[in-house]
């Protein structure tokens, strides 16, 4: 499915790898890592997700996504395995949120809604089928999404200040509650787009 030729409203995921929390709750910046940005883009493409960021204001974070975002797209990767290519196009590496959030503005012309996820927020929450039914396929919404993960051990409470909406956390049959990052991704596009 391709947003293009949907009725549903433009969809952006991004990855922050800062402003997040270690184990003891302080503010880092997480790694970047290679199995997140293939396993993620792969999910983005084959649910129509518009674009792929992956958000981290480190340098050297950014340099060797670049370097595996090249090898995959424009070297051997890409001759190699087409399919991994088309989806790794969809990838962007920016500096922070408000450059995504920017560049999507100057795309469309239009402000988007962004919504945080969570495994374990406390908080009002809005469900996947009120953000499908409401938002997302809602003729009525012009305005794109971004659907925001966290990284490490997930969002810094700065982020969830300057949203529009947290999205319900997964919930699993037992109490465990440590989906890996490209997991909860692909369950959340599932859920929303399927």
């Amino acid at each position: 499915m391709n947003n293009k030729d949907s009725n549903i409203s433009d969809l952006y995921v991004t990855l922050l790898h800062y402003p997040v929390i270690n184990r003891e709750g302080n503010i880092i910046i997480s790694a970047v890592t290679n199995l997140d940005i293939h396993d993620i883009s792969r999910a983005c493409r084959t649910y129509g997700v518009k674009r792929f960021f992956i958000v981290t204001p480190d340098k050297e974070q950014q340099k060797i996504s670049k370097e595996i975002l090249d090898y995959w797209i424009y070297g051997k990767g890409g001759q190699l395995n087409p399919d991994r290519k088309e989806a790794l196009q969809l990838v962007e590496i920016k500096s922070d949120i408000d450059s995504v959030r920017n560049e999507i503005l100057k795309k469309t012309s239009k402000i988007p809604l962004v919504i945080a996820t969570s495994a374990g927020y406390k908080g009002q929450v809005i469900s996947c089928q009120n953000l499908k039914r409401d938002f997302l396929f809602n003729k009525n919404n012009k305005r794109p999404l971004i659907l925001t993960f966290g990284t490490a051990f997930g969002l810094h409470e700065s982020v969830y200040k300057n949203v529009d909406m947290i999205l319900e956390p997964i919930k699993g049959s037992t109490t465990y509650n440590h989906l890996s990052v490209r997991c909860a991704v692909a369950i959340y596009l599932d859920r929303l787009l399927s």
